[in-house]
């Protein structure tokens, strides 16, 4: 799916139906409407999305389904609640068709522990200083082993495979490994945030 642009995903005649006949004003208005709040939205969509699929292009893929869908529904957004919250709800369920579509690959989240990461994902945004700090402490607390896997798997997008060969493992066992991590970061951070929320 190639590239779009903030201005073409937001076009807001995509949101109206047909035979919707809605004056250029409130065009106008719900293109910026539309373009401010996918702007601020679209990073931790693409993180949330990267943090759940290994695959680049599918990252993106998905990242532009969510834009889509979002100017598509935009009118049905309630403005009393976070955008961002609307539209990482959005890349949830985008997230659970990929994974449902990729019903050969077994290793994924559960819908709970997804459900939880999502909450987690939520939460972070609210402060992203508290988010740096509170990720930047929880990867601190792991192993050198384990950070060199994750550096090595996101941040270089080394494969599973790739890994195993290099590390002399199974391709299931990095799966494994990479699995008990990610729960091990999400406990820890929603450890935090209950502390913080206990303190506030």
């Amino acid at each position: 799916m190639a590239e779009l642009t903030v201005a073409e995903i937001c076009r807001p005649q995509r949101s109206l139906a047909p035979e919707t006949v809605v004056p250029e004003r409130d065009h106008v208005q719900l293109m910026r409407e539309c373009t401010t709040a996918w702007t601020e939205a679209q990073q931790p969509v693409r993180r949330f999305i990267r943090s759940l699929v290994r695959d680049h292009q599918h990252v993106e893929d998905l990242t532009q389904e969510v834009a889509v869908t979002i100017v598509d529904k935009f009118s049905e957004y309630d403005r009393s609640r976070s955008f961002t919250a609307w539209a990482l709800g959005i890349a949830r369920n985008k997230v659970m068709n990929y994974w449902s579509k990729q019903g050969r690959d077994r290793h994924r989240f559960d819908q709970l522990a997804l459900d939880n990461l999502l909450v987690a994902h939520e939460d972070l945004h609210r402060s992203a200083d508290d988010r740096r700090q509170i990720l930047a402490g929880c990867l601190g607390k792991l192993s050198a082993a384990e950070r060199s896997l994750l550096d090595r798997h996101y941040g270089e997008s080394m494969s599973a495979t790739t890994l195993a060969e290099r590390l002399g493992l199974t391709t299931n066992a990095i799966y494994i490994r990479l699995h008990r991590i990610r729960r091990t970061l999400l406990a820890c951070i929603e450890r935090t945030l209950t502390r913080q929320e206990h303190t506030s």
